[in-house]
Order: C-alpha cells, then structure tokens, then sequence
C-alpha cells in the first residue's frame, strides 16, 4: 500500500526515489525513538537519587569544587569506595555518609569533589 501511494510522488530535487527518502527518514525515526527511550530511563532514575551542587555533611556544607581536604574536616565517611572507569582504571573516591534516614554520596576525582548527591533509601 505504501508503494502504490508512494510511486506517484516520483524524485525529489537530489533525485532520490520515494522509497529512498523514506528509508533514511526511517533510520533518523528509530534513533529519536531510542534517544527519547533513554531520556525516559534518566528520568526514572531521579527518583532513586538527587543530583545536587551543594549537600550538608555533618555540621558543614560541600560544593562541587571544594577540595578534598575539606571534605575529610567536616566528618567520617561511613564508607570510602574507589571508583573506576569504564576501562577499569581507578579514577577517584566516592565517600557516603548517613544522616537523618538519608544517604550522600560525595564523588572525589584529583582532589575535588566533582558530584554530590542524595540517595534516597525508601
């Protein structure tokens, strides 16, 4: 039926058939599918956790860029887990406190906290 419809229409400008342009337009038709799919997953996952600039920490506050250092001033971490990347190379620290039925979670890479953000543990 798509063929009938289509073969009337005949070449545009580039002279790419019906049946061409329809193809090209179907590959860019999957790729926003699969694009929005995982804009989807992303929002799912905020649910689980909260990415903040600042979190408070004991009796202080972290920010994303302030020095490691600092970090170990405010509190002990309940947990100090090294993370890696993708090719498995260790690439920083991730520190986890627990306060108030709530868990931070503080990224260090090269000295510097680089994320920071609250997991819920409903």
């Amino acid at each position: 039926m798509l063929t009938v419809c289509l073969a009337g229409l005949g070449k545009n400008a580039k002279g790419q058939s019906p049946e061409t342009m329809m193809r090209r337009a179907g590959g860019w038709v999957a790729w926003v599918f699969v694009a929005g799919l995982a804009g989807m997953a992303g929002m799912v996952d905020l649910h689980a956790q909260s990415s903040l600039n600042t979190v408070r920490v004991g009796q202080g506050v972290i920010m994303v860029g302030d020095s490691e250092a600092k970090l170990s001033r405010l509190e002990q971490p309940q947990r100090r887990v090294q993370t890696f990347n993708r090719l498995g190379a260790p690439v920083g620290h991730r520190y986890e406190y627990r306060a108030g039925g709530r868990t931070v979670h503080v990224e260090v890479s090269g000295g510097r906290v680089v994320a920071a953000y609250i997991v819920s543990d409903s």
